[in-house]
Formats: structure tokens, sequence, C-alpha cells
């Protein structure tokens, strides 16, 4: 579940692995939020590696595989094992309610901003160098 760079390069290594992989994602296309560099040598590697299924909304997780919503339509994909690589969201109300209980704080990672490791890292790198 979950067509975004997480979940593209998953099925790339799982089929490496011999595994039979689907790819279902609610946006029209797949690896959209990737610079067009990276994606124009990673979508020929997915075409081979999987089925995709674009424009199709994850309804629900049952016992056969996954059940999905693909134009207004239930359609059920049998699967053994499910992988979430669903995209997340910053708790900026967590954040929030907690740095109100101190003096100082620093906000980083992904309760900032949802984003990759490097943006982790180096927004976790530049909050030590200030304390």
């Amino acid at each position: 579940m979950g067509g975004g760079l997480v979940g593209a390069e998953a099925a790339v290594g799982f089929h490496h692995e011999g595994k039979e992989c689907t790819i279902v994602e609610m946006k029209p296309a797949i690896v959209e939020d990737v610079n067009s560099f990276y994606r124009g040598g990673l979508m020929p590697e997915v075409e081979k590696a999987t089925a995709c299924y674009v424009n199709t909304k994850v309804k629900a997780v049952v016992p056969e595989g996954v059940l999905c919503e693909k134009d207004g339509e239930d359609l059920l994909l049998e699967a053994d094992t499910v992988v979430c690589a669903l995209g997340l969201k910053a708790p900026y109300e967590k954040v929030d309610a907690l740095a109100e209980l101190v003096d100082e704080c620093y906000i980083i990672g992904d309760c900032g901003k949802v984003g990759k490791i490097y943006d982790a890292m180096n927004t976790g790198y530049y909050a030590a160098v200030r304390v």
C-alpha cells in the first residue's frame, strides 16, 4: 500500500528477492513526488517488478488480501503479505503541546516536516550545534 518512493523501492527490492508485488496508490502516478532524474531511472525497474494500481483507494486489509476501490468499484487484490508504505503527517498538535511545557525546544525531523532521513539528520545536527 503506497506508491511513493518507499513503496516503489520496496517493491523493486522484494521483486529481486523473487516475490510478486503489487503497488496500490491513490494518486494518478507512482513516485510522483520524486525528482524527474531519479524517477526516470526508477520507473523502468518498478514497471518490471510490479503491477501498479493508480487512482485506487485502499478500503481495508482483509484475510484474503487488500480490499480497494477503483473507479467506484470494489476490487480485491489477493495477498499473503501486505506492506504499509503510506505517507506520514507531522504531529503538530502534540509537538506544540510539548513545546509549551519547556522554556526552550528545537523541533527536528518528522516532528517539524515529514521528510527523508537526511532532513532529520540535518535538522538534528543544527539543533545540537545551537545547544
